[in-house]
């Protein structure tokens, strides 16, 4: 029963690192954005921002009453049609 702690201490020290290790990678590869993360959006200029909206319409829906899944916001000046 002595040589088992050391197996564990060293299987969890083998994870950590390759945690750290991606965690590192992931750095390098989105560095400007962890930066700016908090002031600006993660998009490309046409999906990504499309989801955003998505994701403040459901939201002032929600919280005002309305009905998330049409909305007046889209498509001037007759709106989402709702089948």
């Amino acid at each position: 029963m002595t040589g088992r702690p050391a197996l564990v201490s060293e299987g969890l020290r083998s994870h950590a690192l390759v945690i750290l290790g991606y965690l590192g990678l992931y750095y390098l590869f989105t560095f400007p954005a962890l930066h700016t993360f908090a002031s600006m959006y993660l998009s490309d200029a046409g999906d990504g921002l499309q989801n955003v909206w998505n994701m403040w319409w459901i939201k002032t829906a929600v919280e005002s009453g309305q009905n998330p899944w049409g909305t007046d916001h889209l498509f001037y000046p007759d709106g989402i049609v709702q089948v």
